[in-house]
């Protein structure tokens, strides 16, 4: 087929190049066709011309249409590549400001982190040299004005507000059972003696008299010198009385003095080569007498200064900074690592002990406390929350920390236990203890008075009336515990008694209560109250487990009270600088915590340890006397 000049120009502003380029090469190697017009007549080939015509015509315009549209299309993808672009660059602008904006903020941290660091240390030592200059005389008065300030009458009758301290919350490690109203027993003598406010018993044994020398050396070698610094007497110079003077009467005046003594102490090495050996070594054999002049093993510290360094810093929570410096005011050049190392080596000594008060505290049939808190450690160049492990025997009367790397899963338990043979172990909701629940043999105890303290929260915060009932049946149950206790029953006497009628009634009310609450329909709850139901609901049977026997506790206050003092040391420390460090507080927490239960003075058990590691004894057990009472 042959095309006219005009229908040629017409197909080339339609197709595009190279569509008219495959159109000719098409048309070239196209075969010779068949003249079907060869016989049509005029009217027909007219017909035929303009029906091709049309077709050629809509053809036309379709091509023209489709161009177009994709011409179209092309110039939008073009607009939304440019706007594409453009928003890409706003971004990158935006992440760059954002990057130096963390970046400002973040150097304003540390620059905020370090001046309050600096005010705190000038506060700590304004706060030193006011009681320095004024003494602590001077601060118990102001406290004492300040009290009797919040005290003064304002108009009401002060006698009925908070009456025994009703509205304090009490913190699951606090609860003992008491309602507000009920008295504690205290001392206002003001002499140090008798019962404190807390209802417990002074104790002078725990008061080290060795420690007049601010810890540091208890002169144990030189008699002569620590008699005179423990007792001194100066006489009266009755020669300089005038002459005439009648003397009528005598009195002795006491005060006290404190001297901080550091001493520098030798020992004479020789080097020997003794009969049958080949090559001499270097030996120190003590004169009689000084057995233990010598300083503890991979340290230049005496067992009298690793006692003292020990104490303070757990059991007065002293930190190694402030330490530091009071050594360093005496005349003593160390540094800060020095003293953590001396204390590390310390620290392999006790290890032999807590393996023996291990053994000792999970004896087959025994009954234990656990709990868990959390600390921080250090761990590459950033700080990590990590968690401490405490378990009590009361019956032993036995507390071992334990610390592996920080873990709280279920598996620091399990590989502590090992295969102990537990009668029952009291713990609070964590879910790492649920395993406890199929161990056979093992009753799992969960604590009571985390289900008060959630309640009381439900009441107090929550504002849900619907807890009160739960609360006091629950002090109920606390009422008959004290009753028992006060009435000097056995463990078989109590176990009887926890199987009273009463005791089952108040249980069934509480689980008849449980149903009720959680049976209501679209009941306005507060999320207080969700949570003290959820706990009482998942562990109901385990609350209750510790009427099966006497020597069951109700709850795990125990273990809450010994976790104190690690927590008492977390604020002082604020954070351990590595896993090796939070051990060794694990491990000197476990012997002083231990010695403070067994009655044993911390100060005269570390001194003795520590010494009797020097000579190389192993009384270890021995100076704990930890039968029962």
């Amino acid at each position: 087929m042959v095309f006219a000049e005009s229908e040629r120009r017409g197909m080339l502003a339609v197709l595009s190049q190279d569509e008219l380029l495959e159109f000719e090469r098409m048309l070239e190697t196209a075969p010779e066709v068949y003249d079907y017009c060869a016989n049509m007549t005029d009217e027909q080939l007219n017909h035929l011309i303009a029906f091709i015509s049309r077709n050629k015509e809509n053809m036309f315009l379709e091509l023209r249409h489709v161009k177009e549209d994709r011409d179209a299309k092309a110039r939008a993808l073009e607009e939304k590549d440019r706007v594409i672009a453009e928003k890409d660059a706003a971004l990158a602008e935006r992440e760059s400001e954002l990057t130096r904006k963390d970046r400002v903020i973040r150097e304003k941290n540390k620059a905020l982190a370090k001046r309050d660091k600096k005010i705190s240390d000038l506060e700590e030592r304004l706060e030193e040299s006011r009681e320095d200059r004024y003494g602590r005389r001077r601060r118990n008065a102001k406290k004492a004005i300040a009290a009797e300030d919040e005290t003064k009458d304002d108009g009401r009758d002060q006698s009925n507000d908070n009456p025994g301290g009703a509205d304090r919350q009490q913190g699951e490690d606090e609860y003992d059972g008491r309602t507000p109203q009920d008295p504690v027993t205290e001392d206002n003598t003001g002499d140090g003696k008798g019962s404190s406010s807390t209802g417990r018993t002074f104790n002078p044994e725990n008061r080290p008299e060795e420690y007049s020398t601010m810890g540091l050396l208890n002169m144990s070698g030189f008699d002569e010198m620590k008699t005179l610094l423990r007792k001194t007497d100066h006489k009266f110079d009755r020669s300089r009385l005038p002459e005439g003077a009648v003397i009528k009467d005598r009195r002795i005046d006491t005060f006290y003095t404190m001297k901080t003594v550091l001493i520098k102490e030798t020992i004479e090495k020789l080097r020997v080569r003794l009969p049958g050996e080949k090559s001499a070594r270097w030996m120190y054999i003590p004169m009689p007498g000084d057995e233990s002049r010598r300083p503890v093993g991979g340290t230049k510290a005496s067992p009298e200064l690793l006692q003292a360094l020990s104490y303070e810093t757990y059991v007065k929570r002293v930190s190694l900074g402030n330490l530091l410096r009071q050594l360093q005011d005496i005349g003593m050049r160390i540094s800060k690592n020095t003293l953590r190392n001396w204390l590390k080596k310390g620290k392999r000594h006790l290890d032999r002990l807590i393996m023996d008060l291990k053994d000792k505290a999970l004896e087959k049939d025994c009954i234990v406390n656990c709990d868990e808190t959390w600390c921080k450690v250090r761990r590459f160049n950033k700080y990590m929350k990590k968690y401490m492990w405490v378990l009590v025997n009361k019956a032993e009367r036995i507390v071992i920390f334990f610390y592996d790397e920080g873990s709280k899963g279920r598996k620091v338990l399990t590989d502590f236990m090992g295969e102990a043979e537990v009668r029952a172990i009291m713990t609070d909701g964590y879910t790492a203890y649920n395993f406890l629940d199929g161990r056979l043999g093992v009753d799992h105890l969960i604590c009571m008075a985390h289900a008060h303290v959630k309640f009381k929260k439900a009441h107090n915060l929550g504002k849900d009336s619907s807890a009160v009932r739960f609360i006091e049946l629950i002090e109920r149950l606390y009422e008959l515990e004290r009753s028992y206790k006060a009435g000097g029953y056995t463990a078989r006497q109590i176990c009887e008694a926890r199987q009273s009628a009463e005791t089952s009634d108040i249980e069934r009310r509480l689980r008849a209560l449980l149903a009720e609450e959680l049976d209501k329909e679209n009941p306005k709850r507060s999320y207080y109250m969700e949570q003290a139901l959820s706990y009482f609901d998942h562990f109901k049977d385990g609350l209750f487990l510790y009427r099966r026997d006497g020597r069951y506790p109700i709850d795990n206050n125990l273990a809450e009270r010994h976790v104190r003092p690690f927590t008492a040391l977390r604020k002082v420390i604020q954070h351990y600088g590595s896993d090796e460090g939070a051990e060794t507080a694990s491990v000197y927490l476990s012997v002083v915590s231990t010695v403070t239960l067994a009655g044993v003075s911390v100060w005269r058990f570390l001194g003795d340890f520590f010494e009797d590691a020097v000579t190389g004894g192993r009384k270890h057990l021995g100076h704990l006397r930890l039968s029962p009472a």
